[in-house]
């Protein structure tokens, strides 16, 4: 879109949610990406702490990629109308990484495009919902084999877990 995808809100104070240095940070990360973060045992939460501490350059460089597209980042928009594939795109209603006000793009731009926006969910949608994402993209696939010319373009889900 035209501008930042997510939310700013900390950043003019140096807080940055992608900035994951110590654990504690990790968790901070996971509070703004889930509406509810999951529950992570100390083993595996300790091992995803040390990958995204790990993994930290490479997320800031796709963080000021983005933030800097006067830089040759290009907008993503002008691709969308040359994805004729049938498209199912599951975004999350509380999203502070890519907001779902977005999603008419999507419609607008692309021939066969379905975009689903669920309630009560963050960034990761397969990780927050993932019965549901997992029967929708089911859905998709079975709807799209039966008859691909006929993906709806849009739709609102309700909420179930």
């Amino acid at each position: 879109g035209a501008g930042p995808p997510w939310d700013i809100s900390g950043l003019d104070r140096g807080q940055h949610p992608l900035k994951v240095f110590e654990p504690e940070d990790f968790d901070a990360l996971m509070r703004w990406v889930f509406v509810k973060p999951p529950l992570m045992v100390g083993p595996i939460r300790r091992y995803f702490a040390a990958q995204a501490i790990a993994n930290r350059p490479f997320l800031l460089k796709v963080f000021d990629d983005i933030m800097h597209r006067d830089a040759g980042n290009a907008l993503v928009e002008p691709l969308l109308p040359n994805i004729l594939a049938p498209t199912l795109v599951i975004w999350g209603q509380h999203d502070r990484l890519l907001d779902c006000a977005e999603a008419p793009v999507y419609r607008r731009l692309m021939p066969n495009v379905k975009v689903l926006v669920l309630p009560d969910c963050g960034h990761l949608p397969m990780a927050e919902f993932p019965k549901q994402t997992a029967r929708l993209t089911s859905d998709f696939l079975t709807a799209t084999r039966a008859d691909p010319g006929s993906v709806p373009l849009s739709m609102r889900v309700a909420r179930s877990r």
